[in-house]
């Protein structure tokens, strides 16, 4: 093991003449080329209508999982921002501007108002859990870039649910 490597920690150590290599050889389940790594990150989009906000906070997550190709622990950062977004596509799609109500407050409002579907309750709350988990922790964590892909489309799928795509039928053209 190189001396770039810190055995306490489980880390690369960041090294200015070496932070650009590849920080990957525990990488399960992604092709260690970049033009594969960079389509599975970017394959994952939201739909144009979710507020801008959110937007900027998913890109934000993708963002660090993308670079964790650089150093790994940024997955865990992506994936912990993800929690985070979902948080505040809540909370806007409630018509909460300001964080003064609870995740779980926000979320019940919305499967009151049946914005959000009974079976979708379970997939929320655990959401919720693993945001307060993040936000709360206990020790360190690393997630594997894998898992933090399976994060971002998940978040991705649920942020679907509060802000669907919008089908806008074209007028036909009779040229």
């Amino acid at each position: 093991m190189s001396s770039n490597y810190d055995k306490i920690n489980d880390l690369r150590r960041l090294d200015p003449k070496r932070w650009k290599e590849f920080d990957g050889p525990r990488f399960l389940g992604l092709q260690r080329d970049e033009d594969t790594w960079l389509k599975e990150f970017f394959r994952i989009q939201l739909s144009p209508n979710v507020p801008p906000e959110v937007q900027a906070m998913f890109e934000t997550s993708r963002g660090a999982m993308v670079y964790s190709w650089f150093y790994y622990p940024l997955a865990t950062l992506g994936m912990e921002h993800c929690y985070r977004t979902l948080e505040l596509a809540v909370r806007l799609r409630v018509g909460n501007a300001k964080p003064r109500d609870t995740f779980e407050k926000n979320l019940k409002v919305l499967f009151q108002r049946g914005i959000l579907a009974a079976e979708l309750e379970t997939r929320w709350s655990a959401a919720r859990s693993l945001r307060n988990m993040a936000c709360h922790p206990t020790g360190r964590h690393l997630t594997d870039p894998g898992q933090a892909l399976g994060q971002l489309n998940t978040t991705a799928e649920l942020i679907g649910y509060l802000y669907p795509a919008i089908e806008v039928n074209q007028p036909q053209s009779f040229i």
